[in-house]
């Protein structure tokens, strides 16, 4: 059997999906397109909640908070080219995390879900969670949450990193996986 999917229509692409990336797709298609996605995804839980079905973890609207935060983190990171205040204290923290042994819980939780980040992803990707969300929130978050985190991370990948936030990760010293 074939998987569903969804696909994308632009005056300028006839078939995209959505994984290809948004190359040729207009500023003014964007907002247009994010707000039809939104539709469908709340008509689908709608559906799915009609039939009694269990929504992922990845869509509960938890994570979604979470979801939206590293969003606008790989943003801000992408236009000021630098860490603030809080995000340097959060990103500080996570490369000496991940440096050293740990022996409490949190920490070790937290450094286990770096390291997973940094399996699947990217460094720069580790700081990108870092700095939004820091080691509160994600040791403190459910096992499941965390791998439905790690899920939407793996899948938007391309969308909440670029060359720039790589770079501020090698400056800011998070080590790459051959180094861990």
């Amino acid at each position: 059997m074939e998987t569903p999917c969804i696909a994308i229509r632009t005056k300028s692409r006839p078939s995209l999906a959505w994984r290809e990336g948004y190359t040729g797709v207009t500023n003014e298609e964007l907002p247009i397109l994010l707000q039809q996605s939104r539709d469908i995804a709340a008509s689908l839980e709608t559906e799915m909640t009609n039939r009694h079905l269990r929504i992922p973890l990845d869509h509960t609207d938890r994570s979604d908070g979470c979801h939206e935060k590293l969003r606008k983190t790989a943003g801000k990171l992408e236009i000021m080219d630098r860490l603030d205040g809080q995000a340097f204290k959060h990103v500080s923290m996570a490369v000496e995390i991940l440096t050293n042994k740990q022996t409490e819980r949190a920490f070790k939780i937290y450094q286990e879900f770096l390291h997973d980040v940094l399996r699947h992803c990217s460094p720069g990707l580790v700081m990108v969670c870092a700095a939004g969300l820091g080691k509160q929130k994600i040791a403190s978050m459910t096992q499941d949450d965390r791998v439905g985190l790690l899920n939407y991370v793996r899948e938007n990948k391309g969308s909440l990193s670029s060359d720039i936030i790589e770079a501020l990760a090698t400056d800011h010293e998070i080590p790459c996986l051959n180094s861990t």
